[in-house]
């Protein structure tokens, strides 16, 4: 038995002075072969500057003289590049010849100073801060089954089951790398982690085959299978790069968010009211990227939402690019899309190329070219913009309605209530065909712009009305539904009125006049400024007003007139002209 026990080894010339490797024992009984049984064991490892890169202390192991390897099945404590990492653990193999070391069973580490260490004090001989509870601030704690590190490269590996902790962060794998090289100030550069990987940060967690962690840009990059989810939220994609610092998300390859809001979607179209009454609302968004932050999310490439609410039926808004915006209570501000805009609610259909959704005014840009369809009507222009909870609609530059109308002799039908409304006021007339044509009819308007609200349609500049009972140009028409939402509406039209009125080929009515005012109820046009009135057999009427009444053929004047009536159908005789409606 010996006691006392040193076994060293000096680096080569001409560092020949510098301890290279030192194995300290209280006591040494020889063994089979080179091999010696060691009690009190200290081995130590030091860099060619004197500095402690390894520190092992164990009760006792076998160590073999030939080859400086010691090996044992006991517990053992190991201190890292001059304390910097503090190791616990059950069985060990060290490998002086390519500076490898082994821990087998129930390992226990303390990376001091964090992952970015600025200055790591020496630990006193006795100091245990693994039996510390909790984790301190600037610390990394590790748990595994096993424990490698290779002397030569500074490479360290955990392996089986391992969790590493700080205090803000928690990350579990089956497997765990970096490279500790530097000391006590040294730097780990990069964290690779695999197989089963589960990180919780901040109320978020996301899992993945791997990730590797980039502890100076506080980022880590997880791909394979990747999915998060935190309060409210939930997603997956291909590769996910979180933001520890600015506390982002950015998810590439078939990415999906999934999204519960209390109240109220991103697909723009309805109004406020309703949508609280919906209850909770559940989207999904798919697309190529995106990039989640607090109050910001974008989505680039094949963007696909679809918006289900508690009550009522799913909306869906498609687009190449979306933005959304939330306060910082996470109520919605705005939506965003852009490249081929497409959004469906209920029997509500838009398209554009962009798509500006304002949710505190609940107020929809879209631009052009804009189309849009709902319950059988539809229009086109180069903007349109909707208010639902004010029920007004609109569509600016080379604008176009259509809608359709029952057979029969009535003006232009009713078009119903503007879309994005809660309920429709005035219901349309469907496309009922023509008995004789055997075709839908409808009524087209093209202008520069119209307004759509609960109690008027206008449309302005250059306005032009087809309709299988009128024809009619004006620089202003405003189109007021009737008070029962069945009907004709009535009309007043401003500014260089041209009308043209359906007959037998005779009695066809075209009319000229500034105003013209058609009042449904009585079935009575009313021209003013300068209004002329010719019939198809050549007869005109000119006077300060002049009033058609639809019903009976009647023309009537007010103030000086003037006359032209040509002869009627019996040749020969002073009989009045041919009336376009029977009396």
């Amino acid at each position: 038995m010996l006691e006392d026990f040193v076994w060293p080894e000096y680096y080569p010339p001409p560092n020949e002075k510098q301890l290279r490797f030192r194995l300290q024992a209280a006591k040494a009984e020889p063994a089979e072969g080179a091999w010696v049984q060691v009690r009190e064991v200290v081995l130590e490892r030091y860099a060619a500057d004197g500095r402690v890169e390894l520190h092992v202390q164990t009760p006792r192991c076998d160590f073999h003289t030939a080859t400086q390897e010691a090996r044992s099945d006991g517990p053992l404590e190991v201190r890292l590049q001059s304390d910097r990492l503090v190791l616990e653990g059950q069985g060990f193999l060290w490998r002086q010849s390519n500076a490898w070391l082994v821990v087998s069973n129930r390992v226990r580490t303390m990376l001091r100073g964090g992952w970015l260490a600025e200055q790591v004090g020496p630990l006193g001989t006795n100091a245990q801060p693994l039996r510390l509870p909790g984790v301190g601030e600037g610390e990394v704690r590790i748990e595994a089954d096993r424990f490698l590190f290779e002397g030569s490269t500074g490479r360290v590996e955990f392996l089986g089951k391992v969790r590493a902790t700080e205090t803000q962060a928690a990350l579990a794998c089956d497997e765990l790398q970096f490279v500790l090289s530097g000391g006590p100030t040294g730097r780990v550069n990069r964290v690779e982690a695999r197989g089963g990987v589960s990180l919780e940060r901040a109320g978020l967690k996301a899992t993945a085959e791997q990730a590797v962690l980039d502890p100076a840009l506080e980022r880590v990059e997880l791909t394979g299978n990747v999915q998060w989810e935190r309060a409210g939220a939930s997603g997956r994609a291909d590769l996910l790069q979180w933001d520890l610092r600015r506390e982002t998300l950015q998810a590439r390859g078939r990415t999906v968010l999934h999204w519960t809001r209390a109240a109220g979607g991103m697909v723009p179209g309805l109004q406020n009211a309703l949508a609280a009454g919906n209850g909770p609302v559940q989207l999904t968004v798919t697309s190529d990227s995106s990039e989640l932050s607090p109050r910001l999310a974008r989505f680039e490439g094949n963007v696909d939402v679809i918006e289900t609410p508690a009550v009522g039926p799913p909306a869906r808004l498609m687009c190449s690019r979306l933005v959304v915006r939330t306060d910082a209570n996470g109520a919605l501000e705005s939506v965003d899309s852009t490249g081929g805009v497409i959004f469906e609610r209920e029997n509500l259909r838009v398209s554009g190329s962009s798509c500006l959704y304002q949710a505190r005014l609940n107020r929809v840009e879209v631009a052009g070219p804009a189309h849009w369809e709902a319950d059988g009507r539809s229009g086109a222009g180069d903007r349109l913009w909707m208010e639902p909870d004010r029920q007004r609609f609109g569509v600016e530059g080379n604008a176009e309605l259509v809608w359709p109308r029952p057979p029969g002799d009535m003006l232009l039908g009713v078009a119903g209530a503007p879309p994005g409304g809660a309920t429709v006021l005035h219901e349309s007339a469907g496309t009922d065909a023509d008995p004789a044509a055997g075709e839908p009819l409808w009524t087209r308007v093209r202008c520069g712009s119209y307004v759509w609200s609960a109690d008027q349609l206008e449309f302005t500049g250059g306005v032009e009305v087809e309709d299988p009972q009128m024809e009619m140009s004006c620089a202003r028409l405003r189109v007021r539904p009737p008070a029962e939402g069945e009907g004709e509406p009535d009309l007043m039209a401003d500014g260089g009125v041209i009308v043209r009125l359906a007959g037998p080929a005779a009695a066809r009515i075209t009319a000229t006049a500034q105003r013209a005012e058609y009042e449904a109820a009585a079935a009575r046009l009313r021209l003013t400024g300068q209004p002329v009135i010719e019939r198809g057999d050549g007869s005109r009427f000119v006077a300060e007003v002049v009033e058609y009444h639809r019903r009976t053929g009647v023309i009537s004047t007010v103030g000086t007139y003037r006359a032209r009536v040509e002869r009627g159908d019996n040749p020969g005789t002073n009989a009045p002209p041919t009336l376009p409606w029977p009396r």
